[in-house]
């Protein structure tokens, strides 16, 4: 099966139907998508037999690396269970029936469980309660997107209708590269063009050059009126406005967090982050609580955090895992991982918060950042050591 299936939300009335009528009694799964050519998923599986007055109090859990499925497979076989450190790519062991629950089915590592008890101290929130992740663009069609030498050869009123993109080729090593532009016709009240005629009087040589060649295809779209065919498909009401962010690609890991602490970039494919924790009425009263999250130094130390080491390899016990090896940031993935409330000043540490803001400062300008520095400080906050995650 799938192994998102056994932790999608989607895919827990399933699981909990057939816990009613049946018990686990082993589940695996196989990291990476080598194992069955065509797969787009990582692989799981799991054994299950009817359930039985007195059930057992165990599963078998079975994970291997790529590359290292086989081995694993003969050492089942043979009945081989391995520590909680394992150095050959695979691992088995037995874990208490009542840790998997029709909330998540999902396999963990010895070192996944023993990171995930230290995680449940209490200490840390969750990325849902002090954020809130919001999907980007979905633009609908290629001839939204332009780059560099196509908008430089816009007439300046045209270019008023485009913005600096943050997507997935843009965000790379914690920071936003230029080079981009999305068609944004939009303002705070919504479209700013009204008609065909309206579109080819303000936006002559992109009318020409662009969308005239592809009016059909853009009228064929599902989910979008024909009338007004130049429209994107999901234009993200959120971004009517200019705000800043932190900004996350769709897909990905380390590096693929970035700061738009000016709010000019829009967000296409990936997500935006913004501060949703109440602003208490002492601090900037009046002002929207994500306004005053960036006039602090949070967003820059939150930056740091998320492009560690340490913050990756929670995004592996959360995320499901794609082709390509990286990980889905959809909210309803990454709203569930621990972090540290660094607004809590009762929580978190003046100095350390210090040390993580110059560092993503750091990180956001491109400067050398002293990586062992930052994963240890990150590691400390997790309770854990970088030894552990890695």
């Amino acid at each position: 099966i799938p192994a998102p299936l056994l932790e999608t939300q989607s895919g827990e009335r399933w699981r909990r139907e057939i816990a009613e009528r049946a018990e686990i009694r082993l589940l695996g799964k196989f990291h990476g998508f080598g194992y069955f050519v065509s797969s787009l998923v990582e692989p799981a599986f799991l054994v299950l037999s009817p359930r039985q007055d007195s059930p057992s109090s165990e599963v078998k859990v079975v994970l291997a690396s790529p590359g290292a499925e086989d081995e694993c497979l003969r050492a089942l076989r043979l009945g081989v269970e391995t520590a909680a450190v394992p150095s050959d790519g695979w691992e088995i062991y037995s874990a208490p029936q009542q840790i998997f629950t029709p909330a998540n089915w999902m396999p963990r590592s010895q070192s996944d469980l023993l990171l995930l008890d230290g995680l449940n101290t209490g200490v840390l929130t969750r990325v849902g309660d002090l954020f809130d992740v919001r999907q980007g663009i979905r633009t609908g069609h290629a001839c939204f997107l332009i780059g560099e030498a196509e908008f430089e050869d816009l007439r300046m009123k045209e270019r008023e209708y485009f913005r600096p993109s943050a997507t997935n080729a843009t965000i790379r090593e914690g920071r936003i590269f230029p080079g981009e532009w999305v068609f944004y016709p939009y303002d705070e009240h919504g479209p700013t063009i009204a008609s065909e005629s309206d579109l080819r009087d303000r936006l002559p040589t992109y009318f020409e050059k662009k969308l005239k060649l592809v009016k059909g295809e853009l009228q064929k779209r599902a989910k979008t009126d024909p009338g007004f065919w130049w429209l994107l498909t999901w234009e993200r009401g959120w971004q009517h406005g200019r705000q800043p962010k932190l900004v996350s690609t769709y897909f990905g890991g380390k590096g693929r967090f970035a700061c738009d602490n000016t709010g000019e970039f829009a967000v296409v494919q990936g997500h935006g982050w913004l501060w949703r924790k109440s602003v208490p009425e002492t601090d900037m009263v009046g002002e929207k609580a994500n306004r005053w999250f960036f006039r602090t130094d949070l967003p820059f130390a939150y930056l740091a955090i998320f492009n560690s080491v340490v913050f990756e390899r929670l995004l592996s016990l959360f995320c499901p895992r794609v082709q390509g090896g990286q990980f889905d940031l959809s909210n309803r993935f990454v709203d569930r991982i621990p972090i540290p409330d660094l607004s809590n000043a009762e929580a978190s540490d003046a100095d350390t918060c210090a040390s993580l803001a110059e560092m993503g400062r750091k990180i956001h300008t491109g400067r050398r950042v002293e990586l062992d520095h930052l994963e240890d400080i990150v590691a400390r906050i997790y309770r854990t050591t970088v030894r552990s995650v890695r």
